[in-house]
């Protein structure tokens, strides 16, 4: 979820301070809130994905105001009042109230810590053969769900290369969400290419004259769908084109398309979504009787840009506006 739990990549926080020779626990009470979370685990009313749900559910005042275990305690008491098995005035008065509910798998004994603290695994039969290889260019795709997700917000909408395939694991998106594990995807590692910029990169020539070109290439496999990649450059209807790819008759007309370009690159929407707006652009123009000749071709893409950081909510009408005005 885009909670203020997801700091990676985030400024203002400070650099992390490294403790020499730190303890293990700095206060009592943090050994019994661990010892209390593995004890409750065996009760497997829960997994861990929902615990990390948890303390991803804590207000942003609290998570920033709280320590380490601090989270896991406030997470307990979560866990524990909404699955029946503690009441809020059992917290507040801080021992029982009443007689405590079977949980059904019986007394939790010494003998039972070996067996709660060593982790099981999350890995399942492998149900098809992956889509993607090592060395495949991948984009992770730009959600913003607002239950649990492992995807961080700092790699979301961006482009990595496949190093490792780990198998076919259970789904934690899907658990917590209550859709069961979902085991139909696999866990790959990916990072970032060290010259996937420079193969991204958009090549302009200087304007000699009032008509002047662009040459822009996109690599295979650059994103979710390989194939998609190699027609997106000419998925887009009508735009004008020579030999060498679009061409412009307005310096502007040359800002404006690297502006789309750039937009789609970080995710803001797909190369086939972009091209079904232009196109709508395009037929509401000629049904007021815009010619279609080509001339006019940028004023529908800027129109087009305009519209959809709009409905994306990356600037407002009345933002655009003021710009527009200027």
């Amino acid at each position: 979820m885009d909670g203020v739990h997801d700091m990676g990549g985030m400024d203002g926080f400070g650099k992390v301070a490294s403790e020499p020779n730190e303890p293990v626990f700095h206060e009592r009470w943090e050994g019994r809130v661990l010892a209390i979370s593995r004890a409750i685990s065996a009760l497997r009313l829960w997994t861990i994905d929902m615990s990390r749900y948890g303390i991803e559910l804590l207000s942003p005042s609290v998570y920033l105001a709280s320590s380490y275990y601090e989270r896991w305690f406030l997470r307990n008491v979560r866990l524990l009042t909404e699955g029946g098995l503690i009441e809020a005035d059992e917290i507040a008065a801080g021992h029982a109230l009443r007689s405590g509910k079977e949980p059904g798998r019986g007394k939790f004994t010494l003998a039972d810590v070996e067996r709660v603290v060593r982790r099981g695994s999350y890995g399942r039969p492998v149900p098809a053969p992956a889509r993607f290889k090592i060395g495949d260019h991948v984009r992770a795709k730009n959600i913003h769900p607002r239950t649990h997700t492992r995807l961080p917000r700092y790699a979301r909408g961006h482009v990595g290369v496949v190093e490792r395939l780990h198998g076919a694991h259970v789904f934690p998106d899907s658990v917590v969400a209550g859709k069961g594990e979902d085991r139909s995807g696999f866990i790959r590692c990916a990072s970032t290419p060290k010259n996937f910029g420079e193969r991204m990169r958009t090549r302009r020539s200087k304007f000699l004259s009032k008509r002047a070109s662009l040459i822009w290439t996109m690599p295979e496999n650059s994103f979710i769908e390989p194939e998609a990649a190699r027609r997106a450059t000419v998925a887009i209807p009508s735009i004008p084109r020579d030999a060498n790819g679009p061409i412009f008759c307005e310096p502007w007309e040359a800002h404006a398309f690297p502006m789309a370009i750039a937009l789609y690159d970080r995710g803001l929407f797909t190369w086939f979504e972009w091209a079904a707006k232009v196109a709508e652009e395009i037929k509401k123009a000629r049904a007021n009787g815009d010619p279609n000749t080509g001339e006019t071709y940028y004023r529908h893409w800027l129109a087009t840009l305009e519209r959809i950081v709009a409905e994306k909510g990356v600037t407002t009408p009345q933002n655009l506006a003021q710009h527009h005005d200027a």
